[in-house]
């Protein structure tokens, strides 16, 4: 044990690793296994196999309750009763929540590839004693990163469920106040092991493990947990949780557009989970559902591509709107559960109710000790024709002769059944109660060509919750041959059994109430004067004279009775009282629904105390406690204060007396009357213009004519500055997705560029003042940009009428025109351009620092533009000229080949020596066509002497 060989919580189960065995294998170590099944000591032992696990993704607000999260807004699943929402019932959470249920002190754990737990919405409520790795076998569940994101299953599902709420960061949990954690067991080999450590973790501690993953939903798949997985169940539902039995919640699955059944999910299938299915926000079945009888309740989550979908936290601290399938009603289940183990831990059909479930919850009684019966197996082969129904059925007294295994009344009913079928997906199964009512256990799966049918599987239904077990049972069994089956081939009934599950005694108590237990407020009675205890004895003797009351009671009365019909005269009451029962008005307020407004229950002192000073309403003692905040107080992070702290400011909520507390810019130590007004900036931050700003870029004062090669400042600036230069036209911008303010005040700007909101797309505040702007629909190209908040254009053409021409002086181009004249080589022209790119005139060369050379780069830069076409022009005189000299010089060596050849001599000017002349004797005597030069000159184009950069499509 030491070593870490035990599996979980299992008593007597060990796990090795045999040195001699294959790691990868399609076939298991027989042979040396079955040398460890001879040893005396070993009475079970199972080679591991890798398994297949899937996430079960898809691929492909009542008044008066706000939130700072940003997304909270986005949460549709929340807000059905709002107009503008078009989801076809509530699911009550935040009803749950007003009644002070937020999960506290209830442990999650999401079993799955991890979860990040430094998200800035998990690292309040992350708890890493509800944690471990078990893929690396460390503690730490913190996914796998890389490029595809592909472990961030984790991460969305914990973020439904106890995402923290008010901290101004993406979402709120449904659970806002429990504990979280993650096992990581899905990024690696699965196998029953690895199953049951992962179910096995520290069940005494935590209280709800949920799980959006499962076998693969391809309609073919038939499987479920293994033998120490399903042991891994067993012992959490009869031990984990302090012996009250850990809660296992499963998602039902995805396949629904491969005809996939859920009852064919081992998982979903099992008496120990409680599977969870899915509802587009219209009330209709998803394209992804999986029917099953074992499915128990349903959430919202996704539907088609055009309906809404989930938010959540996503990896790298981000937040996603597209969570999608069932994988996200089971942890909106598991946040709902944790409301009802808070309200109380001892802890349907539709779509689920987050109210009624704690409101039952505080009320609820420990259901009857569970019993199981198992009934005898009908082994009578029976053959199942194409197109036939089987009928068979079996009477049970539901084991009525034996004490400690007689059910009554039913909660779970498992068929267990053996079919052999040459193609199992043309089966269909159902089930009939003795009560009559039908479960479908199996419909066709047209992908599942299987023909190993099903071996001992157990097909499990809750449809028969509550009913009677005793009488006769049905099992219906029809084949719809497909049209790739031989339909002379028939399948066979080989047996089948019932296992009943449920209670010898009825579940819920019907003579008497549920509230036997009052929450009556004890008011101890103050000592009085003898005269005063004189005249209160003679009171109670009158009333103790009066005829007993046999009326109705109020219906806040509880179980002892009342002595008249008020809720003062109740002698217990079911929920709440003010002053001690049948006392009158003089010293109480007698039984009440609910505490009064400003007052909460308190389980300690069985009172309702009043709220904390800055709380209107509250759940609990202290400011941390407010559910609405007091006159002149505001909402900080779930608590009601003065004044809002540093980095925050506060603001009106439509509908609320009070203020929130809402996050400024993340630049911005402090702001006023919205996140981006920032009036103090964070250090390492500039304050302009109501926005903080950092790494800004200065060109003002270079005299540059237009912009280019912005892309070499790989978009690390959050400013630009481009005033006082000679620019004419606003555009050549790259995509700069960190740029949100630009100052190109004086300059000539007359005309705006089209598309700038593709290259500037967080563009904020742009200024335009002092250009030759002259109508106002010379800015239409900016309307395009969503975000520009901040406009400065005036006063359009208002440029100064003496402002100078850019560029060098008369001298400075007399001297670059008279160099290019006297050059009489191609390499003195390719000086030259050198001396001109590198800021220096022909003549004046000099050395400078690469500083000044920079400068002098930007104030020559106009001037090399109006250069550039006489450059090349001369240039291309000398490339011609040179062409020509080659060209003669060829002709030359060809007349002198032909005149060798017809032995006279040569007269012309061109000296060559014997190895030249040899040279020539491959020369075609057709003079040939001198080849175009295919290199350019740097140069050719007026741009060429800049910094080439990419900028994308």
């Amino acid at each position: 044990m030491r070593c870490g060989f035990v599996i979980g919580n299992l008593e007597n189960y060990y796990h090795f690793h045999h040195s001699r065995t294959i790691r990868r294998s399609t076939v298991n170590s027989r042979g040396r296994h079955n040398f460890l099944r001879m040893d005396p000591k070993v009475k079970w032992l199972q080679q591991q196999e890798v398994k297949r696990r899937v996430k079960r993704h898809v691929r492909g607000d009542p008044p008066l309750i706000h939130f700072n999260d940003p997304m909270w807004s986005k949460m549709w699943y929340m807000h059905c009763g709002d107009k503008n929402n078009h989801c076809r019932s509530e699911m009550n959470i935040p009803a749950a929540w007003q009644r002070g249920y937020t999960g506290k002190n209830v442990v999650v754990t999401i079993l799955d590839d991890g979860i990040e737990t430094s998200h800035p919405d998990l690292v309040q409520n992350y708890d890493p004693q509800a944690s471990y790795d078990v893929n690396d076998n460390d503690c730490d569940p913190s996914p796998r990163y890389d490029a595809s994101n592909e472990n961030k299953h984790g991460t969305r599902c914990a973020g439904q469920v106890a995402a923290k709420a008010n901290n101004s960061n993406c979402i709120v949990g449904i659970a806002y106040n429990a504990r979280i954690g993650g096992v990581r067991m899905l990024d690696g080999d699965v196998t029953d092991v690895v199953e049951a450590k992962s179910l096995g973790i520290r069940p005494d501690y935590i209280d709800i493990y949920s799980a959006s993953w499962g076998p693969d939903d391809d309609g073919k798949t038939v499987d479920g947990p293994g033998e120490l997985a399903k042991q891994a169940f067993e012992y959490g539902i009869k031990k984990g949780r302090k012996g009250l039995g850990s809660i296992f919640v499963w998602a039902s699955g995805n396949g629904g557009r491969e005809g996939d059944y859920c009852s064919c999910d081992g998982y979903t299938n099992s008496i120990y989970t409680i599977s969870i299915s899915s509802s587009t926000d219209s009330g209709l079945k998803p394209w992804y559902l999986e029917e099953c009888a074992s499915t128990l309740a349903t959430t919202y989550s996704s539907g088609a591509f055009y309906e809404q979908k989930i938010v959540t936290t996503d990896l790298r601290h981000g937040c996603t709107e597209g969570h999608t399938g069932t994988s996200v009603s089971a942890p909106i289940v598991t946040g709902i559960i944790a409301l009802a183990l808070e309200a109380n831990h001892l802890y349907g059909y539709g779509l689920v109710n987050a109210e009624a479930i704690v409101m039952e919850a505080k009320k609820w009684k420990k259901a009857p000790t569970q019993h199981v019966c198992i009934g005898s197996s009908d082994r009578i082969p029976r053959d199942i024709q194409a197109d036939q129904t089987v009928r068979t059925t079996t009477v049970t007294n539901a084991c009525a002769n034996y004490y400690d295994q007689r059910v009554v009344y039913l909660e779970h009913v498992i068929a267990r059944v053996s079919i052999e079928h040459p193609r199992r997906g043309d089966l269909q199964i159902n089930l009939t109660s003795p009560s009559g009512t039908e479960s479908q256990l199996l419909a066709r799966r047209v992908f599942d060509i299987s023909n190993e049918g099903f071996k001992n599987w157990e097909f499990m239904t809750v449809h028969c919750w509550g009913e009677k077990a005793e009488g006769e049972w049905t099992l219906k069994i029809h084949d719809t041959p497909s049209h790739m089956r031989n339909p002379e081939r028939r399948g066979k009934l080989k047996e089948w059994s019932l296992i009943l599950y449920g209670t010898a005694e009825h579940p819920y108590d019907t003579t008497s109430s549920h509230h036997s237990q009052s929450r009556m407020l004890e008011i101890s009675m103050p000592k009085m004067e003898p005269s005063k205890a004189a005249v209160f004895q003679s009171q109670m003797e009158v009333v103790e004279e009066e005829d007993e009351y046999t009326g109705p009671c109020h219906p806040e009365c509880g179980n002892k009775g009342c002595d008249g019909p008020n809720a003062d005269q109740c002698l217990n009451c079911i929920h709440y009282s003010l002053g001690s029962v049948k006392t009158g008005s003089s010293l109480g307020a007698g039984c009440l629904p609910e505490c009064q407004p400003g007052m909460y229950f308190s389980k300690e002192t069985r009172k309702c105390e009043r709220c904390h000073t800055s709380c209107q309403t509250c759940v609990g003692p202290g400011k941390e406690a407010c559910i609405q905040c007091a006159k002149d107080f505001h909402l900080h992070e779930w608590r009601c204060v003065p004044a809002c702290s540093q980095g925050f400011y506060p603001e009106a909520v439509p509908g609320l007396p009070y203020k929130v507390c809402t996050r400024c810019d993340d630049n911005c130590s402090a702001c006023e009357g919205s996140r981006d007004n920032c009036v103090k900036c964070k250090e390492g931050f500039n304050l302009h213009i109501s926005s903080c700003i950092t790494n800004v870029t200065c060109m003002d004062g270079y005299k540059i004519p237009v912009i280019e090669n912005l892309g070499a400042t790989l978009d690390q600036f959050d400013a630009i500055d481009f005033s006082d230069n000679e620019i004419r036209k606003l555009d050549g911008f790259p995509l700069l997705k960190r740029l949100k303010t630009l100052l190109m005040n004086n300059n000539r700007i007359c005309r705006i560029g089209e598309g700038l909101e593709q290259a500037l797309p967080n563009l904020q505040e742009i200024i335009l003042t002092n250009n030759s702007i002259v109508e106002l629909g010379e800015l239409d190209p900016l309307a395009t940009i969503k975000s520009l908040t901040y406009l400065s254009f005036n006063p359009g053409a208002g440029l100064p009428t003496d402002k100078k021409k850019a560029g060098p002086s008369t001298g400075d181009v007399e001297a670059i025109k008279n160099a290019i004249a006297n050059a009489t080589t191609l390499a003195e022209v390719e000086r030259l351009k050198g001396l001109l790119q590198s800021g220096q005139i022909p003549g004046r060369e000099r050395k400078t620092e690469p500083d000044v050379v920079v400068r002098r780069q930007e104030a020559l830069a106009a001037a090399r533009f109006r250069m550039q076409e006489e450059l090349n022009e001369q240039a291309e005189k000398y490339k011609e000229k040179q062409r020509q000299l080659e060209e003669e010089k060829r002709r030359q060596k060809i007349a002198i080949w032909e005149s060798m050849q017809e032995g006279k001599s040569y007269k012309g000017n061109l000296k060559l020596n014997q190895q030249e002349i040899e040279s020539t004797a491959s020369a075609s005597s057709t003079v040939p066509k001198p080849k175009p030069n295919k290199k350019p000159l740097r140069g050719g184009s007026k741009y060429e002497n800049w910094v080439s950069v990419s900028y994308g499509k």
